[in-house]
């Protein structure tokens, strides 16, 4: 070939470099961005609101306690159908109460405040005390508003399955971090301030899976490093049939050289996850 036959097939090499840089460069950036759009009013129809949610996917009985805490009441009962299944009655009002607040996050802790209970003349609990934040009905308001957004990105991205497509979604839209208001633990940690810690993600997977139709719940247990020893960790589960697989959103956001998705045990085994405590006792929400 001559010089200047060379010389244009290297103008041409590079100008073709240049368009597939410039053409994979957009794809990334269509796919970080395309979860910033604004709420599919399709979705918005769909999804009525969060209070909704909660009583079809939980047992019947636990219906009056979310209308209850939804009024912001000080007082809750809670029927025998909820408490019998525990050994004495001040670790059925603290599981009930954590389970509460795994949802209805705009409960103050309750280890932070006190409370009292006494049992019911129908076999239940009487829980008095509840606190809730000054803001609590702009809490529930801006969730509701998260949530429909966070459901039509996932259910407009084509491209991954829907555990990828939540998992993604929280990547791209939370920070790890315990800076604000509720420390990073909740749902709107992490869906309305954009920072959580690993219950905060594993709560707001839990529940964007659950509205996609996934048989979803939270996983407790362990995560074993040289550095760090055993620290408490919360991540997910998601059944298909028989076969329960894996994944941790946390991980994954915070160590983009990881994804742990769809994960049999075992290999979660091998990079350290220990003990696997599914929250029977604390999500009650069924499929």
């Amino acid at each position: 070939m001559s010089r200047q036959g060379i010389a244009i097939f290297l103008i041409v090499l590079s100008a073709s470099i240049a368009v597939i840089v410039v053409f994979v460069g957009s794809l990334i950036a269509f796919d970080e961005t395309q979860y910033k759009d604004n709420a599919n009013d399709s979705t918005r129809k769909e999804y009525q609101d969060y209070l909704v949610f909660l009583k079809e996917h939980s047992d019947e009985d636990w219906g009056t306690v979310w209308e209850q805490v939804w009024g912001l009441s000080e007082e809750i009962s809670i029927p025998a159908s909820i408490v019998k299944s525990y050994a004495d009655r001040q670790i059925a009002a603290d599981k009930v109460l954590e389970h509460i607040r795994a949802y209805v996050f705009w409960i103050i802790d309750s280890h932070a405040t006190q409370y009292s209970f006494e049992a019911s003349l129908s076999g239940g609990l009487v829980i008095r005390g509840l606190t809730y934040w000054g803001d609590a009905v702009g809490m529930r308001d801006a969730v509701d508003d998260k949530i429909i957004e966070a459901l039509s990105h996932i259910r407009a991205d084509k491209k991954r399955s829907t555990v990828e497509a939540i998992d993604a979604y929280l990547r791209y839209s939370v920070a790890y971090g315990d800076t604000e208001l509720q420390s990073g633990q909740t749902i709107p940690s992490a869906l309305v301030n954009g920072e959580a810690v690993c219950a905060g993600y594993a709560s707001t997977f839990n529940v964007l899976a659950l509205l996609s139709g996934l048989e979803s719940r939270i996983v407790t247990g362990y995560l074993k490093s040289e550095a760090k020893g055993s620290v408490r960790h919360a991540w997910n589960s998601v059944a298909y049939g028989s076969s329960e697989v894996y994944t941790d959103s946390t991980a994954n956001d915070t160590n983009r050289r990881v994804r742990l998705i769809d994960m049999k045990r075992v290999d979660m085994e091998r990079r350290g996850y220990d003990s696997f405590e599914a929250y029977a006792e604390h999500i009650h929400l069924r499929d």
